[in-house]
């Protein structure tokens, strides 16, 4: 391993983070696309993060906070994602946690509301039905489907 490798392993790295944030997964799964050996690695690894530009809590935090007021995603969406993106099941709790409950139901019921306005046309079970399978595929409890349901005038 020299400098140079580590030097280019570095540069590759902050370039990714120029585009996005990453999670520590997704940048050693990049690194290894460009066959950086495991040693080099976990040396950018540990550079990014002693510099905070690698951050799994920030990353969270910021992931949250965009999904859920942008896409209006669902908690259980949510923690299946970053799931996926390589989060410890510690940090997506603490994430999930800090979500405020009220604004998860504001979030189902202007969803809820939007699809009964495209399906005025269907009958009462019907669009009860598809405002419930659009909300699970959002990702939305049953629970909070249900209160969203109770709330939305069909």
């Amino acid at each position: 391993m020299t400098e140079k490798e580590k030097a280019r392993a570095v540069n590759y790295g902050l370039k990714l983070l120029t585009a996005r944030q990453r999670t520590e997964k997704e940048m050693a799964d990049k690194l290894k696309e460009k066959n950086y050996s495991d040693e080099i690695v976990q040396y950018v690894l540990a550079y990014l993060k002693n510099y905070c530009y690698l951050d799994d809590q920030k990353y969270v935090e910021l992931y949250l906070r965009e999904k859920i007021n942008i896409n209006r995603y669902g908690t259980i969406k949510l923690r299946n994602k970053l799931f996926q993106k390589g989060i410890s099941s510690e940090l997506i709790a603490v994430g999930l946690d800090s979500i405020d409950e009220e604004k998860i139901l504001e979030n189902a019921v202007y969803l809820a509301d939007r699809k009964i306005k495209s399906l005025r046309h269907d009958e009462y079970m019907t669009i009860k039905q598809k405002v419930y399978r659009h909300l699970v595929s959002k990702g939305y409890s049953y629970a909070t489907i249900v209160k969203a349901l109770n709330i939305v005038v069909f």
